[in-house]
């Protein structure tokens, strides 16, 4: 990934409103969950992880892993509205 910006993150909203909307997850478990995940998302495990479902992906930097971040958090503001 080269921006900090792409489809994905469109999907990182998403999530983070089904974190609010439909798991009632509170701002610190949603916030917890899409950092670690953006920290095992860059292993060598996440990148397998990716590979084993056909999607090339050769991890993030460290803007993009913050925007994907940002992205759920503001998916989870917008559902507690």
């Amino acid at each position: 990934m080269h921006g900090t910006v792409d489809t994905w993150t469109v999907v990182h909203h998403l999530w983070g409103a089904y974190f609010k909307g439909v798991l009632s997850l509170s701002w610190q478990t949603t916030l917890a969950c899409a950092t670690l995940w953006e920290l095992f998302e860059n292993t060598d495990a996440g990148i397998a992880f990716w590979a084993f479902l056909s999607i090339e992906f050769d991890g993030d930097t460290a803007a993009h892993a913050v925007t994907d971040i940002l992205a759920t958090m503001t998916g989870w503001c917008v559902s507690a509205l």
